[in-house]
């Protein structure tokens, strides 16, 4: 079973890009003990999307958590700790 995505969409302008996400939510997104971010956690078995802005380009992913080998090289992002 794939574990569940935690991702921490930026409101403060100390990060160098803009986040935003969308996908099959479990639970009600919210702030971050710090109040920089709002957190959302997407399910892990399902496909989310992710849409950043950086200073001079912008980038869309679609994605899922990584669960082995079988799935090939993990990646990371920007904003989540979890391998995709």
């Amino acid at each position: 079973m794939r574990q569940n995505i935690s991702v921490s969409v930026p409101i403060t302008k100390e990060v160098s890009y803009s986040l935003f996400s969308q996908g099959l939510l479990i639970d009600i997104p919210h702030n971050s003990n710090d109040r920089k971010s709002i957190i959302f956690n997407f399910q892990g078995g399902t496909v989310f999307s992710l849409f950043y802005t950086f200073a001079n380009f912008r980038r869309a992913y679609l994605a899922t958590a990584w669960q082995n080998e079988n799935d090939g090289e993990p990646t990371f992002l920007p904003g989540i700790e979890t391998p995709l």
